[in-house]
């Protein structure tokens, strides 16, 4: 078989060429056009179905306060170190080893401090108020603000007086989790992370360590210290600011939130998620200004189940 051999006109084909030599210089045009959107992004907040000016936006505030529904529990001493003194002698098991943390006590006795090894996991106030509850925002299409300059304050957990301070704390990912040892004695971290890096070291007398987690965590995790074992507390790493730990009157507030209705959800250390609301989830729509969630009363059962 013979091939069929086709001529096309000469003004035919200057036309397609300078069709395709179009088509080219569009092309170029649209990358242009998206990488000027990476450099140049718009505002986070118009991403997300706000207006595109945060300054434009009337934000809400949460408040409320979470109330102990029963007698209040009494502080009970860790026993083991009540008897720690030092003109006792030292502590030794049967193969004549020293304790390292009656060790790690005795260095606080010996600067005049005994440091408070009291159970604070759950903490009642005079009012009923109940301390360290972490109440926060899930709802993953909540606009977030973009984020700060690296000037920001990082958030401190201190060292004082042979405990962490606070007990319970959170951080949103990226954003600087300070460690200020304000004693005179060396101090253990230890935190063990699911998405993050876990940590784990000694933070000296009078100095800071300094760390970013780049993952949100689910859960709170709890840390410690290796050697001053009666020093606890818990972290949370949230992908978003919307949080707020209760006061030892149990009052707390969420400022900054974005107008719409958004799903909340709270925790406590001895309860896990409060189920005052099932799986301590609960949705609440903010308006601008000030939103009350007013007094929630927490039954004595849930900190015992």
């Amino acid at each position: 078989m013979t091939a069929k051999s086709y001529h096309l006109d000469e003004n035919v084909t200057r036309t397609a060429h300078q069709l395709f030599r179009s088509l080219l210089a569009m092309k170029r045009i649209h990358v242009l056009v998206i990488l000027c959107g990476m450099l140049n992004p718009p505002p986070l907040f118009a991403q997300t179905g706000l207006s595109g000016d945060p300054s434009a936006i009337k934000f809400g505030t949460l408040t409320g306060r979470f109330l102990y529904d029963g007698i209040p529990p009494k502080s009970v001493s860790a026993s083991r170190f009540d008897t720690i003194d030092l003109n006792t002698p030292l502590s030794r098991d049967p193969t004549g080893r020293v304790s390292g943390v009656e060790l790690a006590y005795r260095e606080y006795l010996q600067r005049g401090m005994r440091p408070r090894t009291l159970d604070d996991s759950l903490l009642v106030g005079k009012d009923q108020g109940v301390a360290n509850v972490l109440l926060f925002v899930t709802s993953v299409d909540i606009p977030i603000p973009a984020m700060k300059p690296s000037g920001e304050k990082p958030t401190v957990l201190h060292i004082r007086d042979g405990q962490f301070m606070p007990r319970v704390m959170a951080v949103t990912v990226n954003h600087m989790l300070e460690i200020k040892n304000a004693d005179a004695v060396s101090f253990g971290f230890h935190l063990q992370m699911v998405r993050n890096a876990s940590v784990n070291v000694q933070v000296a007398a009078n100095s800071t360590k300094q760390f970013v987690f780049s993952n949100p965590e689910k859960l709170p995790l709890p840390f410690r210290s290796d050697q001053q074992i009666w020093a606890t507390g818990f972290l949370f790493v949230h992908d978003n600011p919307y949080f707020a730990v209760s006061s030892p009157q149990g009052t707390f507030t969420i400022s900054n939130l974005p107008p719409g209705e958004w799903e909340f959800r709270a925790w406590h250390e001895k309860a896990g998620y409060l189920k005052a609301w099932p799986m301590g989830r609960f949705n609440f729509e903010i308006t601008a200004g000030t939103n009350d969630l007013g007094d929630v009363q927490l039954s004595a059962d849930l900190f015992h189940e």
